[in-house]
């Protein structure tokens, strides 16, 4: 969350310019380091808060809904705006001159109301099905984040299965099973979002299909067209934090 100042941020393939009451939500792979550049001599205040699916199941305090989120959130990159009265309540707890006990109570507060806004809800009709084990849930997770965060690399099976410790056939059906679909449609899908944010940045429709691994602009504009039903010609426009 950015309180004052400018910063981008980019994680993998993906990509976020925040300023001053913007914020993102984000899911961290082992092997795609976050990247934060911030404009020389600009005053940058930032909150960051931390939250363990795990630790948010088992840990003293937790709280069943905040695992819930954390465990069915399916974007690696959430913008959203901080409410005014929040940003004012950040400030000033930050400036406070409480005993620690009380003002840890108040950031306590103020995270909860935080991780409320910022964890995307869970919007697939097809929930997670029970007969996967946990996990295996946990290595299909890694899959899928390491498409959403490289989806202009070429990935193949075998290495994504062994990224799982699964058999191929098992990744296929498991994946499936879990976010109900092909491993290889997820990783298409995730292609198409990142190049609907180039084109949205003036990226024309060749640039575009190269940069998210298309040969081809006529195979991207046709793949493209079937995802969102309109031609990448048609420009949208940047969309605002």
């Amino acid at each position: 969350m950015v309180l004052d100042g400018n910063v981008r941020l980019n994680i993998g393939a993906l990509e976020r310019d925040l300023d001053a009451g913007s914020a993102v939500t984000m899911q961290l792979h082992p092997e795609y380091a976050l990247h934060a550049v911030q404009s020389s001599q600009q005053r940058l205040r930032t909150i960051t808060l931390a939250f363990d699916p795990a630790g948010a199941k088992v840990g003293r305090g937790a709280s069943p809904v905040l695992h819930e989120l954390l465990s069915h959130a399916r974007e690696p990159l959430h913008s959203w705006r901080l409410p005014e009265v929040l940003q004012q309540q950040l400030r000033e707890s930050d400036e406070s001159n409480l005993s620690n006990a009380r003002q840890n109570l108040i950031l306590e507060g103020l995270a909860l109301q935080l991780a409320g806004l910022g964890i995307p809800e869970h919007r697939d009709a097809s929930p997670v099905l029970p007969p996967v084990p946990e996990q295996q849930q946990k290595r299909l997770e890694l899959v899928r984040q390491h498409l959403e965060f490289s989806p202009d690399k070429e990935h193949r099976l075998e290495d994504l299965a062994r990224l799982a410790a699964m058999s191929e056939s098992g990744l296929r059906a498991k994946f499936r099973m879990t976010y109900g679909v092909s491993v290889f449609d997820y990783w298409r899908r995730c292609r198409l979002e990142l190049a609907h944010q180039y084109l949205e940045h003036g990226f024309s429709v060749q640039q575009t299909a190269h940069r998210v691994g298309y040969k081809y602009a006529t195979n991207f504009a046709t793949a493209y067209r079937r995802q969102f039903g309109t031609s990448p010609r048609n420009r949208p426009k940047i969309r605002q934090l």
